[in-house]
């Protein structure tokens, strides 16, 4: 796999999800070359499409930054892909009517019964190592269901 892929895959989920989203066709860029692209040019396309967005709803910089609580050379900047910040990302998304689409890009996941198991158990002492691990961090971990039979199929 490339170095960074996953930092890639959650650009162009962002780009899908702002751009495709809305209902606008794609620009030149194809999903091949998001996979090779650099962050800069993701995050211009990213930048292209939040400013067809203003468009699309008829707005001018100065009323879609007011309208987001921006500064409008802070939209500017976030048009021009300069590296916009999240909040920003989350205000003109909300102004374009957009911010239900995050849903898709960031979804709700689910803990696995044996992963609450397992941490149960780590905080109770039962788990051993378990419980330093997940002090270190390891509870970010995806974790692996126990192999083998289950009890009672042998």
């Amino acid at each position: 796999m490339y170095p960074g892929l996953h930092d890639h895959v959650a650009l162009v989920s962002l780009v899908d999800i702002i751009y495709n989203g809305f209902g606008v066709f794609r620009d030149q860029m194809n999903d091949l070359e998001y996979i090779t692209a650099t962050d800069p040019q993701i995050l211009e396309a990213i930048g292209e499409r939040l400013r067809s967005l203003r468009k699309a709803r008829g707005l001018t910089q100065s009323e879609a930054a007011e309208r987001a609580g921006l500064g409008r050379h802070t939209l500017y900047r976030a048009e021009h892909g300069d590296n916009p910040t999240l909040s920003t990302l989350v205000r003109l998304l909300r102004v374009y009517a957009r911010l239900p689409a995050l849903d898709s890009f960031i979804p709700v996941t689910e803990v696995s019964p044996m992963a609450r198991l397992r941490k149960r158990r780590a905080r109770s002492g039962e788990g051993g190592s378990e419980g330093a691990n997940e002090e270190a961090g390891a509870d970010d971990q995806q974790v692996e269901p126990p192999s083998g039979p289950a009890p009672g199929d042998g």
